[in-house]
C-alpha cells in the first residue's frame, strides 16, 4: 500500500488529501512499476523540436571550428 507524505520539519509525515509531494511505495508496487514497460512510455516522449535545435547547433559548430582551424593553420604557415 502506497502512502502519501510530505516533509515536514526535515521528517517525512503522512498526509492525507488529494495533492501528494511524496509517494512511499512498497517494493512490489515498485517492482510492477519497473517491470511494465508500457507505463513508462509516457515519460520517454522525443522532442523534434529539440533535436533539431541541438542538431544545428553541433554542426554550425563542427564547421565553424573546423573553418577556423584552417585559418589559423593557414596564417600559423605565412
Amino acid at each position: 500500500m502506497s502512502l502519501c507524505v510530505e516533509v515536514v520539519d526535515s521528517v517525512l509525515q503522512v498526509v492525507s488529501g488529494d495533492t501528494c509531494t511524496y509517494v512511499v511505495m512498497t517494493a512490489e508496487e515498485a517492482s510492477q512499476l519497473v517491470s511494465n514497460q508500457t507505463d513508462w512510455s509516457s515519460y520517454l516522449e522525443f522532442d523534434e523540436d529539440l533535436y533539431q535545435f541541438v542538431l544545428v547547433q553541433a554542426l554550425v559548430t563542427f564547421v565553424g571550428g573546423h573553418m577556423l582551424g584552417r585559418i589559423a593553420k593557414y596564417f600559423g604557415k605565412a
